[in-house]
């Protein structure tokens, strides 16, 4: 299942994104695995990981960036910070 948390690059115009409470009430209801897609950048990670998502799929941010190297590092590092963090402290 994968649910779009951003207005800003959804897949189809005439189709909403979920938003970002969605994606929490995904978060703690969905049975089956998923991933939030689409519109997932540096500014907006950090909403779409406090709605407690898990896995993300990221193409745009990175195949667009200056710098697809770094940018997939900060990625990287912000969600390998907020695994640390859930373990740390469980929700």
């Amino acid at each position: 299942m994968a649910l779009v948390p951003s207005t800003k690059h959804r897949p189809s115009p005439e189709k909403a994104a979920a938003g970002f409470e969605y994606l929490r009430y995904a978060a703690d209801h969905a049975k089956l695995p998923w991933f939030a897609i689409g519109g997932i950048d540096v500014d907006n990670l950090a909403d779409v990981l406090a709605a407690q998502v898990d896995r993300v799929a990221i193409v745009r941010a990175i195949m667009e960036a200056d710098n697809p190297t770094l940018v997939t590092q900060y990625f990287v590092s912000q969600l390998a910070r907020i695994q640390t963090l859930r373990t740390i402290n469980p929700v």
